[in-house]
């Protein structure tokens, strides 16, 4: 069953760089639908954007982590795991600060075109653009037999039941950290890490019903998604390789 979002409901956790243009677009085009939503923007030790903190927002300064999960076949395991729990860490961050029932990721490459439509059954929604990898699924399956989920994309534009995310973060710690950069380096990207998670303790991960992909879908403008992910617009370079212009 599909469910509208309203202001009381969702919260926005906004992972930015150095998107200037971008980042005032989206906080203008959040307020567009959702005036009085909770954002918490998190910059990854890009440029300090609390000037366009408005009324319901904040802004904090991290390390930049996600630049370093870029290619991480060639990283250090434990710099990736330690990337990894600051990921988690920012997240929960941004839950405390929100107390919505959904948090939605968002990154500065969204356009949201209306209030987000959901599955009230989905702990977890998001792309099913990437097939998890076999050795992974294996992992998955160890500690939760009956996974049925066999693809992961929780980017920008996800959406998050935060009672659920609570009690995965509360559940996972750096053994299983460990246990999963070790087994695949690229779970240290926080698409694939958060899906993993999900699956690992049982809740249900599923395609976003209210979510479409710019690039790889030329037609996007035509369909009545509320979510445009990869809208590359106001990117006006690749931030030192973090983002592709497209």
């Amino acid at each position: 069953m599909d469910n509208i979002l309203n202001d009381d409901q969702i919260g926005i956790f906004f992972s930015c760089y150095k998107e200037n243009e971008a980042v005032s677009f989206c906080i203008n085009n959040i307020r567009d639908h959702y005036p009085h939503a909770p954002i918490y923007i998190a910059s990854d030790g890009g440029y300090d954007f609390s000037d366009v903190c408005g009324s319901n927002s904040t802004f904090f300064m991290y390390e930049d982590i996600l630049g370093y999960v870029n290619n991480p076949e060639s990283k250090e395991e434990d710099k990736l795991i330690f990337c990894c729990r600051e990921f988690l860490n920012r997240i929960k961050d941004a839950v405390e600060y929100c107390k919505t029932e959904y948090i939605i990721y968002y990154e500065p490459d969204i356009l949201l075109r209306g209030k987000i439509r959901t599955d009230i059954n989905s702990d977890l929604s998001g792309s099913f653009a990437n097939i998890i990898h076999p050795n992974v699924l294996s992992l998955i399956q160890k500690y939760n037999p009956a996974n049925t989920n066999y693809n992961f994309g929780a980017c920008g534009g996800s959406l998050i039941r935060t009672s659920s995310l609570l009690r995965i973060l509360g559940d996972t710690d750096d053994d299983l950290l460990k246990e999963l950069i070790y087994n695949d380096k690229r779970i240290s990207n926080c698409d694939y890490l958060l899906t993993v998670l999900f699956c690992i303790f049982g809740y249900q991960y599923s395609e976003n019903i209210d979510f479409i992909e710019a690039n790889r879908n030329p037609n996007w403008e035509l369909t009545n998604h509320s979510i445009v992910h990869q809208y590359h617009k106001h990117y006006l370079e690749n931030y030192d390789g973090k983002y592709k212009k497209s």
